[in-house]
């Protein structure tokens, strides 16, 4: 019986912890190129990956 009530919990788990996951990485600030000097792509680079992964979209 105790294991049925436990694996009966496991979904409602399983989406608070995507759910609160996925709130903070989308409150977290900044982007993926503020990091070390050293290790940033290039300017050309960067520009590429805006555009492939459609960083540059306004909304």
């Amino acid at each position: 019986m105790f294991i049925l009530r436990r694996l009966a919990q496991l979904p409602v788990l399983l989406l608070a912890i995507y759910t609160l996951t996925f709130a903070l990485a989308w409150i977290a600030p900044g982007n993926p190129f503020d990091g070390a000097e050293g290790r940033r792509p290039s300017p050309e680079a960067q520009a590429a990956m805006r555009a492939q992964y459609r960083l540059d979209d306004q909304a």
